[in-house]
């Protein structure tokens, strides 16, 4: 008998702004959030095995600049203990977030501002809040992996027609003995 015990546990935060935010992804113009249509959130899913454990945290923002991001995986991984190299951090590409860093492509564009620091400070606690709540959570859990076809979902936008890649990555995290879902994680270009 083995003494593998799979654990997962999951969880959302808020990560809308206070403030009325520049939105990030609309360069040259300026777009001011004037309110929440869909809520931004940060989902964080924690697995286990007893002997290695791995964190997913995914950000319905565009992206985060490369320091920013290790500086969040460092600081979340040492407040799980867990090597910074078992926490991923992935971002959901929306248009529609406050802009969350200085883009070189923006770098002399007069509408664009900087990322505002109190919107920073807030998804940084919330991005923390989401990952100490899912290793929390945890509790003996079965995962399955697996692809799916999204043809017809996306696109190319570059060339009409052109290459584009439809195979959408699952993983589907549930409770031991079929217990009710923890969570999925999907990848999608």
């Amino acid at each position: 008998m083995s003494d593998f015990v799979l654990k997962a546990g999951a969880a959302v935060c808020d990560i809308n702004p206070i403030t009325p935010q520049f939105l990030c992804g609309y360069p040259h113009v300026p777009h001011m959030s004037t309110g929440v249509h869909d809520p931004l959130l940060v989902s964080a899913l924690y697995v286990a095995n007893g002997k290695a454990a791995v964190l997913q945290v995914a950000l319905d923002i565009l992206f985060l600049d490369p320091a920013t991001a290790r500086s969040i995986r460092a600081e979340t991984a040492g407040r799980l203990g867990l090597p910074e190299a078992h926490v991923f951090i992935s971002c959901t590409h929306t248009h529609s977030a406050p802009i969350t860093n200085r883009n070189l492509a923006w770098e002399d564009d007069p509408v664009v501002p900087p990322p505002d620091p109190a919107y920073m400070r807030l998804l940084r606690t919330r991005i923390l809040e989401a990952a100490e709540q899912a290793a929390r959570n945890t509790r003996p859990a079965e995962l399955a992996w697996t692809v799916a076809d999204a043809t017809g979902v996306g696109g190319n936008r570059l060339s009409a027609g052109g290459l584009t890649d439809p195979e959408v990555g699952i993983l589907a995290v549930r409770g031991a003995g079929g217990g009710p879902m923890i969570g999925v994680s999907m990848v999608y270009g």
